[in-house]
């Protein structure tokens, strides 16, 4: 974000916290991110398995792009 940027961010763990967060999301001018902290015991085994990959994902080096030539 630095000194010039106009993002807003924050993190959120009850179901009001998420209304305000998202109602000011919708106000903000600028890029919003709402974190919802969630207990692993709410989720499905189905969300948790999505999880997993995606970190597994995520934490693969980036692929570098090889120039045509």
């Amino acid at each position: 974000n630095g000194n010039d940027g106009n993002g807003w961010g924050c993190r959120v763990r009850t179901e009001g916290e998420a209304r305000d967060a998202i109602d000011q999301a919708l106000t903000h001018d600028g890029l919003s991110v709402i974190e919802a902290v969630i207990d692993k015991d709410d989720c499905s085994r189905d969300l948790l398995e999505w999880g997993t990959r995606v970190c597994a994902s995520n934490a693969r080096p980036p692929k570098t792009l090889k120039s045509f030539g």
